[in-house]
């Protein structure tokens, strides 16, 4: 290994006396550690001996050097739980602001209205859930599908969200039924609120209906797309 010595001056620079080169000392603490610049000698220090690591004085704190090593331990596992500490509070102020903004987003968020309940069946499925907002819009929808003959079967039920975790929850509250008449406006209301009542941290958004559409309409809508696709 080359021999270098340190050049007198402010300049904290190092002559190789063989060759007369002069590098800096940052460049000579690299050689001497077989490579490891100072970031990665940092690196392997803080994940090798964490005390020691934060126990060094750096900008802003006070020297340790006259303290003990009881002192030094002491001081530094107290820098370390403050150094979590702050990093839980910052995880958490962060997880809190997301889950605002999903839970923002879910109660801002407006429910599709249909005009013709028959065209929202998608190729290859054989049902659709719609969502609405009170009980007129489910008179309208009700009658829509009675009169279309395509669809045979609903159920309905409440969406929302967990209010402390802000997942989408769903419950089913009146069974899959014919479209024979709709159901009376007081058992609606009281159903779905004893429902909504149930659960705990829920956040109502909007009802649902869940379509069973007929087999055979059900077979078209699929063997019509297949035809669409073959065409172009």
């Amino acid at each position: 290994m080359a021999t270098y010595v340190r050049v007198p001056g402010a300049k904290r620079e190092y002559v190789n006396v063989d060759t007369g080169q002069v590098i800096s000392r940052r460049q000579y603490l690299k050689q001497q550690r077989g490579g490891l610049s100072n970031e990665m000698y940092a690196k392997i220090n803080a994940t090798n001996d964490k005390l020691e690591q934060v126990s060094r004085p750096a900008r802003g704190r006070s020297s340790l050097l006259k303290k003990t090593q009881v002192e030094k331990n002491f001081i530094a596992q107290a820098r370390i739980e403050d150094e979590l500490k702050k990093k839980e509070i910052a995880t958490k102020n962060k997880e809190e602001r997301a889950l605002e903004r999903v839970k923002q987003r879910k109660a801002n968020k407006k429910v599709k209205k249909y005009k013709d309940l028959s065209r929202t069946l998608q190729p290859g499925r054989k049902g659709r859930r719609i969502g609405f907002d009170d009980y007129d819009e489910y008179v309208a929808y009700f009658n829509d599908a009675k009169r279309s003959g395509k669809i045979k079967f609903y159920a309905l039920g409440v969406e929302g969200y967990h209010e402390n975790d802000g997942r989408t929850l769903t419950a089913t509250v009146f069974t899959m039924r014919t479209f024979d008449k709709p159901i009376p406006e007081p058992i609606f209301n009281a159903e779905m609120e004893n429902a909504i009542e149930e659960w705990s941290y829920f956040v109502f958004t909007n009802y649902w209906m869940h379509l069973a559409f007929a087999i055979e309409y059900a077979a078209k809508r699929r063997e019509t797309a297949k035809a669409r696709k073959r065409r172009k």
